[in-house]
Protein backbone atom coordinates (compact mmCIF):
# COMPACT_ATOMS: atom_id res chain seq x y z
CA UNK A 1 0.00 0.00 0.00
CA UNK A 2 1.86 3.41 -1.29
CA UNK A 3 -0.80 5.58 0.11
CA UNK A 4 -1.94 7.07 -3.08
CA UNK A 5 -5.26 7.36 -4.83
CA UNK A 6 -5.96 5.33 -7.72
CA UNK A 7 -8.92 5.64 -8.82
CA UNK A 8 -12.30 7.00 -7.53
CA UNK A 9 -15.99 5.74 -8.19
CA UNK A 10 -18.97 7.64 -7.69
CA UNK A 11 -22.74 6.47 -7.82
CA UNK A 12 -26.06 8.99 -7.73
CA UNK A 13 -29.13 7.45 -7.60
CA UNK A 14 -32.37 9.03 -8.27
CA UNK A 15 -34.78 8.74 -5.31
CA UNK A 16 -36.60 6.40 -6.70
CA UNK A 17 -33.76 4.42 -8.24
CA UNK A 18 -34.69 4.49 -11.32
CA UNK A 19 -31.88 5.34 -13.01
CA UNK A 20 -28.23 6.45 -11.39
CA UNK A 21 -25.44 8.31 -12.55
CA UNK A 22 -22.01 6.76 -12.60
CA UNK A 23 -18.42 8.18 -12.87
CA UNK A 24 -15.04 6.67 -12.57
CA UNK A 25 -11.70 8.08 -12.65
CA UNK A 26 -8.32 5.84 -13.25
CA UNK A 27 -4.95 7.51 -12.62
CA UNK A 28 -3.24 7.99 -15.82
CA UNK A 29 -0.34 6.16 -14.50
CA UNK A 30 -2.39 2.85 -14.15
CA UNK A 31 -4.51 2.98 -17.26
CA UNK A 32 -4.75 0.21 -19.28
CA UNK A 33 -4.32 -2.68 -16.28
CA UNK A 34 -8.06 -3.77 -16.23
CA UNK A 35 -8.65 -1.78 -13.22
CA UNK A 36 -11.59 0.23 -14.67
CA UNK A 37 -13.62 -2.89 -16.26
CA UNK A 38 -13.26 -4.27 -12.66
CA UNK A 39 -14.26 -1.32 -11.31
CA UNK A 40 -17.21 -0.55 -13.67
CA UNK A 41 -18.71 -4.31 -13.10
CA UNK A 42 -18.24 -3.91 -9.63
CA UNK A 43 -20.11 -1.09 -9.90
CA UNK A 44 -22.67 -2.87 -12.18
CA UNK A 45 -22.97 -5.37 -9.78
CA UNK A 46 -23.50 -2.95 -7.00
CA UNK A 47 -26.31 -0.96 -8.92
CA UNK A 48 -28.19 -4.14 -9.59
CA UNK A 49 -28.21 -5.21 -6.12
CA UNK A 50 -29.40 -1.91 -5.42
CA UNK A 51 -32.43 -2.37 -7.27
CA UNK A 52 -31.25 0.63 -9.86
CA UNK A 53 -32.89 0.24 -13.15
CA UNK A 54 -30.56 2.34 -15.44
CA UNK A 55 -26.65 3.41 -15.61
CA UNK A 56 -25.64 6.34 -17.41
CA UNK A 57 -22.47 8.39 -17.56
CA UNK A 58 -20.51 11.22 -19.31
CA UNK A 59 -17.39 10.25 -21.12
CA UNK A 60 -15.45 12.74 -22.98
CA UNK A 61 -15.77 11.73 -26.73
CA UNK A 62 -12.05 11.70 -27.05
CA UNK A 63 -11.94 8.86 -24.46
CA UNK A 64 -12.10 5.97 -26.65
CA UNK A 65 -10.72 3.75 -24.19
CA UNK A 66 -13.54 4.24 -21.95
CA UNK A 67 -16.20 4.42 -24.74
CA UNK A 68 -15.15 0.56 -25.98
CA UNK A 69 -15.10 -0.92 -22.32
CA UNK A 70 -18.62 0.55 -21.99
CA UNK A 71 -19.66 -0.62 -25.59
CA UNK A 72 -17.97 -4.14 -24.32
CA UNK A 73 -20.47 -4.08 -21.25
CA UNK A 74 -23.63 -3.17 -22.93
CA UNK A 75 -24.02 0.46 -22.74
CA UNK A 76 -25.56 2.29 -25.33
CA UNK A 77 -24.03 5.59 -26.60
CA UNK A 78 -25.75 9.05 -27.46
CA UNK A 79 -24.60 12.30 -28.31
CA UNK A 80 -24.63 14.93 -25.38
CA UNK A 81 -27.81 17.89 -26.21
CA UNK A 82 -25.30 19.67 -24.23
CA UNK A 83 -21.58 19.26 -25.61
CA UNK A 84 -20.60 18.01 -28.67
CA UNK A 85 -17.43 16.31 -26.95
CA UNK A 86 -19.39 14.37 -24.89
CA UNK A 87 -20.93 11.29 -25.08
CA UNK A 88 -23.66 9.67 -22.65
CA UNK A 89 -23.96 5.91 -22.26
CA UNK A 90 -26.54 4.23 -20.50
CA UNK A 91 -27.01 0.82 -19.53
CA UNK A 92 -30.82 -0.95 -18.67
CA UNK A 93 -29.97 -3.11 -15.56
CA UNK A 94 -32.93 -4.53 -16.16
CA UNK A 95 -32.65 -6.40 -19.74
CA UNK A 96 -29.20 -6.46 -20.37
CA UNK A 97 -26.91 -9.34 -18.67
CA UNK A 98 -25.11 -9.62 -15.61
CA UNK A 99 -21.37 -8.27 -15.64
Amino acid sequence: DDGELHAVVRLTADPDRQQAEFAIIVGHWIAGMGLGMLLMKRLIRYARQQGIGQLYGSVLADNKDMLGLCQHLGFVQEHSADDPGVRVVRLDLQSSAPA
